[in-house]
């Protein structure tokens, strides 16, 4: 007995741990800013119960100036978004981080996760 209630809690645990920086919402909005630190990395996850429709976008944005502003975030001359076919990205740091999400057609949350827990 004592094995299978220790096998319900395992089945029971996420397989990761994220933390909820943006409610699900359709409207426009920003998430609250995260830091990663020196070679730390985070992963952004986006999730929207019915989905997102290919023009949709969330933009990655970084801080140079300690989180006072935000400025879109680039890599290889491409802009990090998230879109319905791209629902997760990985930041490195060092840097203070956030979203940007555009009025979407569904319910929309965004999450960060340490790398480490996925």
């Amino acid at each position: 007995m004592k094995l299978i209630t220790i096998l319900l809690l395992l089945l029971s645990v996420p397989a990761y741990a994220a933390t909820e920086i943006l409610a699900a919402v359709a409207a426009a909005g920003t998430s609250s800013s995260f830091i990663v630190t020196n070679n730390g990395k985070k992963t952004i996850i986006i999730a929207a119960a019915s989905g997102h429709t290919a023009a949709e976008y969330s933009d990655v944005q970084i801080s140079n100036d300690g989180g006072t502003t935000f400025a879109d975030l680039y890599q290889d001359g491409t802009q990090v978004r998230l879109h319905s076919t791209n629902t997760a990205v990985r930041v490195e740091g060092p840097g203070i981080f956030r979203v940007d999400k555009e009025t979407t057609s569904n319910a929309t949350s965004i999450s960060v996760s340490e790398e480490s827990s996925l």
